[in-house]
């Protein structure tokens, strides 16, 4: 009888042609999951130890902050939550001491849902990750609301101990499900930008075939595709040169370093035709451009395999590519192209979970890449920026 897994070997490269399915192996969804999982198990154990009555406080804390919970470095997890872990219980607290001066309830908790959302709405001068932080903020004003009005001061500040209990719960959860999934949060990023730069080079590959006239429509969904490429290479980055210590993050180093070069190589090409009119260089012939059309397509084809090889742990069996004959492609972009075929080799090299450790000097490198990271600490320069009258949208 096969196995589980043995089946679900069995039927992986059919199902790599399933558009929908990658996303659902994204690390998005492994981190939902995760997330979902963390408040089912918390909560419950805390019913079980505390009771209803501190257990429904104590769950309003840990959802305000799995909210903040997105994919991160394992490193930066505490940092990424950090902002809530000491802003959600005052603004909480606030709400429910407002309660208790009925003459000015209604003014007191106006104003508060305007300064919290005011201050939650400034999570965006920190881009993608502080927009969560800012709705986690919102959303602690409108639990407060929800919450039955306090009897007197005492119940309050109860209630919002346990609130910051359950918030620093859930914070030592989100730290160790980071560090527990860190491998494979790693492997999932890597081939979410594979697959983008494999969409990205059939991009190409399409516009390389309209060479004649370089279609307008083809320069805009080329262009569309490259900022999607950027913001994933970049979560790539984030994750997975964040202190590689295992041979297989090493491997996933060594790929992504050969992505981002195969990548600059191809931009490279691509601005190199657009280029050679204005020099006065001799247009490619019909054969050259159909090589170079035949040469990307197999370039994507073969991230394509890898990237779903990486999402769905089936095996890889890829035969290195061919070289390239520089007598078939513009003299121009003989270079390119055997550099772009020295990086899908090293890709499908690293790309086998079997291979040894990466050369000494490769681990070097990859320790010279994190100044390319997005920096997890919370700086003061975008808050200063969002609080200017002239041209922030806050």
């Amino acid at each position: 009888m096969p196995t589980l897994h043995a089946r679900w070997l069995a039927h992986a490269e059919p199902l790599r042609q399933v558009g929908w399915l990658r996303p659902l192996l994204g690390h998005r969804i492994l981190n939902g999951l995760a997330v979902g999982f963390g408040l089912a198990c918390l909560n419950v154990l805390v019913f079980l130890i505390a009771g209803p009555a501190v257990a429904a406080s104590a769950s309003v804390g840990m959802l305000v902050l799995s909210v903040g919970d997105q994919t991160a470095p394992a490193r930066g997890k505490l940092r990424q939550i950090a902002p809530l872990l000491w802003m959600a219980a005052p603004i909480t607290l606030a709400v429910q001491l407002a309660h208790l001066a009925p003459v000015h309830e209604t003014l007191l908790i106006g104003v508060l849902v305007c300064a919290g959302g005011f201050i939650g709405m400034l999570g965006t001068a920190w881009g993608l990750r502080g927009g969560p932080v800012g709705f986690a903020l919102i959303l602690a004003v409108v639990f407060a609301l929800a919450t039955e009005p306090p009897p007197d001061w005492r119940t309050a500040a109860i209630h919002v101990a346990w609130f910051q209990f359950g918030a620093l719960l859930y914070g030592a959860y989100a730290v160790l499900s980071a560090r527990v999934l860190n491998t494979r949060f790693r492997t999932q990023a890597l081939a979410d930008a594979m697959g983008e730069l494999a969409v990205m080079l059939h991009q190409q590959s399409a516009r390389f075939a309209a060479t004649g006239d370089r279609s307008e429509g083809h320069l805009r969904a080329l262009l569309a595709e490259q900022a999607m490429l950027a913001d994933k290479l970049q979560v790539a980055r984030d994750l997975v040169l964040d202190e590689p210590r295992s041979v297989r993050q090493m491997h996933l180093c060594a790929m992504l370093i050969a992505t981002i070069r195969l990548r600059e190589q191809a931009l490279a090409t691509e601005l190199e035709l657009d280029m050679q009119t204005a020099r006065g260089a001799a247009t490619p012939s019909f054969a050259q451009v159909q090589a170079l059309e035949t040469l990307w397509r197999d370039f994507a084809e073969r991230l394509d395999r890898v990237c779903w090889a990486l999402l769905s742990a089936a095996p890889l069996n890829l035969p290195p590519p061919p070289e390239v004959d520089a007598t078939q492609v513009p003299p121009t972009l003989a270079a390119a192209c055997h550099a772009m075929t020295k990086e899908m080799r090293e890709i499908g090299h690293w790309a086998d979970v079997d291979s040894p450790a990466p050369p000494a000097e490769l681990a070097a490198q990859a320790r010279d890449w994190p100044r390319f990271r997005t920096s997890m600490r919370w700086p003061i320069a975008p808050l200063k920026r969002a609080l200017t009258t002239g041209r922030s949208p806050v």
